[in-house]
């Protein structure tokens, strides 16, 4: 499917049946249409889906200290977030 909120969008022939405008305004909006339009189902436990840098689906929840010493997390990240994770498939940390 084209999900798109532009009306100026060019579909290439036979994909108009493929499109869905989004009407909600608001990212948090069109997440939520999305999930009632097209029946998505949520998994709590999946809420990371696939890591951006090598698509694996491999999660490790990591403490500060943990992370702590690592390039990748410089200090003021340290202060600023408690949640990591770290990627089994490439190494890459990433926080909330």
């Amino acid at each position: 499917r084209i999900l798109t909120r532009s009306r100026k969008l060019q579909l290439p022939a036979g994909a108009a049946s493929q499109h869905y405008f989004l009407r909600s305004a608001t990212v948090e909006e069109q997440i939520r249409e999305v999930i009632d339009v097209f029946g998505v189902v949520v998994d709590s436990d999946s809420l990371c889906g696939r890591c951006v840098q090598c698509n694996a689906w491999d999660w490790q929840a990591v403490t500060r200290e943990d992370v702590r010493g690592n390039p990748q997390v410089n200090e003021k990240t340290l202060e600023r977030f408690a949640e990591y994770w770290v990627c089994g498939g490439c190494g890459k940390i990433f926080w909330e």
